[in-house]
């Protein structure tokens, strides 16, 4: 409070900060003296209009005493919070003896000590922004801890108000970043570490909890670097540390993480029959997959079932007629204008009630593909609103972003969401996927990626060609949870072209997929895992390797089947002895098109010369090597038919064709 001359004032703060009392008369404009206090004191307003007349915000004071002289409590710290464009938003305040409070500007060059209304961002973020994004993300706990790492050379950040305060909307500015979360040594930092696991899963390119071991009871990384730790040992932990992964006990969309189990008692369920879009084949609220080879006619057959709920047609087999409604698409592969609008139009649908969710928008502006991880409450909305009964999804890959494929848990997060959807919204979920080259394994085991695709859908349809008839096709269904066992119906493509069904056939599924005689060489394998996975772009190295090790398929046929095809090993991010970059594995394809795939944030210093390793002849032993330096290229490429993992004899390059003694970083990637 303000102070006369020659008077003295007694003043003490409250606990939260939110009140202050003054034994000053003058200053106490209409406040009332309360005389319990001794002195008699005014107790003036902090953090709103104070009745004095005056806003007290701006002054308030860093050290008051108590009537009885107790400890003064004082301001020791104070950090900013700014949007993208650093314009100032909040403040957080430390306090000794340790407390924190969080104020905002009240328009009158005081403070308003709340968040009520303003914007909530994570710390630093304009750096985070700026920062390299091959470069691995620190989240702490408190924004000391995360200055500490920043001065140490590292990206960090946290978020305000401390644990278990992470906010959804701060997810999205750790999109497609490694993130690495240290836990502070107390039950508050395990619960806070699995809460930003959770929301950054599906859309960070990694997770990684880090734990460090040493730490007393509330410890944090800053105590941890204060016993003497580096923040190279950091990096290490961090790279040896596994991708954190959901497990079957994590909270879902339907509500919080709750100890303990869930009955229901069956007697308590009133049984319903199921209920179909087409019998035996799509049923109503769940998830059907259908699958076959590029160009079959898989987008065709859907297309038809689309226009032929829309005007409440018949269904393929002739066996029912479907009840007219609506329909939801999400097609990533075909034209809008020149493929799907004809297709329905053909096949005698209403254009009208067929809505495409073409994209979702950020709160920037920017527009995006759909996930499915991120997005079925949008999905579930568009379905809603249009009321519709069929939800088509063409590819499904196109739409659950950096989901491994291949592994169970991840497609089973992936697909539970949507199923859930469906079931609230009764509406048939209908998605598209691709069959892999295996063609000696079961039909079931034909769909492209992980067994858990055909385990999380209740029925599953074959799209497959006819080998006794040329040009005519097969739906052919090969699971189905909820009906009898159903036939396959036959269907062409006319010269219109239009898609015309042709009845019910008698047929070997188990011959049909395997319609190629031959036996896939191991090198052809390669080639077709390579292609598989770097098909919607790069992927690094190091999971290639790993990926490629767990189909069985050996370094030496990878390299033989990388030089086949013209992989790409491009180095991603900083070189120089700080360097964070990592190396990328991408198909010759995406080469042309490499200077867009790399943002602001992607690119080099331009005090970094890049280098790009040059092969004058075929590789081995006499192979001649030169290293070109090209400061205008902000990647290192592996090219013309150099693996990235060649070991590189005297060229001041390590096994993975990183460079070492010339001054460039080995590999930091997390």
């Amino acid at each position: 409070m303000p102070h006369g001359q020659r008077i003295r004032c007694v003043g003490f703060l409250s606990e939260d900060g939110r009140w202050a009392r003054c034994s000053r008369e003058e200053y106490a404009g209409s406040l009332s003296l309360d005389e319990s206090t001794t002195p008699a004191t005014y107790l003036h307003h902090l953090d709103c209009d104070c009745r004095c007349g005056t806003s007290h915000s701006s002054a308030l004071p860093v050290s008051l005493t108590g009537t009885k002289g107790t400890s003064s409590r004082r301001i020791v710290a104070t950090y900013d919070y700014t949007d993208e464009e650093c314009s100032f938003l909040f403040q957080t305040v430390r306090w000794e003896p340790k407390d924190f409070s969080q104020r905002q500007p009240d328009g009158n060059d005081g403070w308003k000590w709340n968040l009520r209304d303003v914007r909530r961002v994570l710390y630093r973020l304009p750096e985070l922004i700026a920062s390299d994004s091959a470069k691995p993300v620190f989240l702490v706990e408190g924004e000391k801890d995360a200055d500490r790492l920043w001065d140490q050379g590292l990206v960090a950040t946290t978020n305000p108000m401390g644990a278990k305060k992470w906010l959804p909307e701060y997810s999205g500015f750790l999109k497609d970043r490694h993130a690495v979360t240290i836990q502070d040594n107390d039950s508050d930092g395990v619960a806070h570490v699995e809460q930003v696991a959770q929301s950054l899963y599906g859309q960070s390119r990694s997770i990684r909890a880090v734990k460090l071991n040493g730490l007393l009871k509330g410890g944090d990384v800053s105590d941890w670097l204060d016993a003497g730790h580096t923040t190279e040992e950091l990096l290490e932990l961090a790279r040896h540390t596994p991708e954190w992964e959901p497990t079957e006990t994590d909270g879902t969309e339907d509500g919080p993480n709750v100890s303990g189990p869930k009955v229901v008692h069956l007697s308590d369920v009133e049984p319903e029959s199921v209920s179909w879009l087409w019998e035996g084949y799509i049923p109503y609220g769940k998830v059907t997959l259908i699958a076959g080879d590029p160009g079959l006619g898989k987008s065709w057959s859907t297309l038809d079932l689309a226009a032929r709920l829309t005007v409440g047609g018949e269904t393929p087999d002739r066996q029912h007629t479907m009840d007219q409604g609506a329909v939801v698409l999400l097609t990533a592969e075909d034209g809008i204008a020149d493929t799907v609008r004809p297709r329905i139009d053909v096949q005698g649908g209403d254009a009208s009630l067929v809505h495409i969710l073409e994209g979702v928008f950020e709160p920037d502006g920017t527009e995006r593909l759909p996930s499915l991880i991120e997005d079925v409450g949008t999905l579930e909305q568009v379905v809603i609103e249009a009321n519709a009964r069929l939800i088509i999804i063409d590819p499904l890959n196109a739409y659950i972003g950096r989901t491994d494929s291949h592994k169970d848990a991840q497609i089973r997060r992936a697909l539970t969401p949507l199923s859930k959807m469906a079931e609230r919204t009764g509406a048939a979920v209908l998605v598209v996927m691709h069959l892999n080259q295996a063609t000696l394994l079961p039909a079931l085991y034909r769909v492209q990626g992980t067994i858990g695709y055909v385990g999380a859908a209740r029925s599953v349809l074959l799209v497959v060609a006819d080998k006794e008839e040329p040009g005519r096709r097969l739906l052919v269904p090969i699971k189905a949870n909820l009906a009898a066992e159903m036939p396959a119906i036959a269907f062409t493509i006319t010269q219109e072209p239009a898609l015309a069904w042709q009845g019910v056939v008698d047929v070997d599924i188990a011959d049909l997929l395997s319609a190629i005689p031959w036996k896939q060489s191991k090198l052809e394998e390669a080639k077709d895992f390579l292609n598989e996975t770097l098909g919607y772009g790069g992927v690094p190295s190091d999971d290639i390797d790993v990926a490629s090790s767990k189909r069985g398929i050996s370094q030496a046929t990878l390299r033989r089947a990388k030089t086949a095809i013209g992989v790409l090993a491009i180095h991603i991010g900083e070189q120089g002895p700080n360097g964070e970059g990592y190396w990328e594995c991408r198909l010759p394809s995406d080469h042309d098109d490499q200077d867009s795939l790399c943002d602001g944030n992607e690119r080099l210093a331009k005090s970094h010369a890049n280098k790009t390793l040059i092969v004058n002849e075929p590789l081995g032993t006499n192979s001649s090597k030169a290293l070109i330096t090209n400061p205008q290229k902000n990647m290192t490429a592996l090219m013309d038919g150099v693996e990235q993992d060649e070991h590189l004899a005297n060229s001041g390059a390590d096994h993975d064709g990183r460079l070492a003694s010339d001054g460039v970083d080995d590999e930091v990637r997390v």
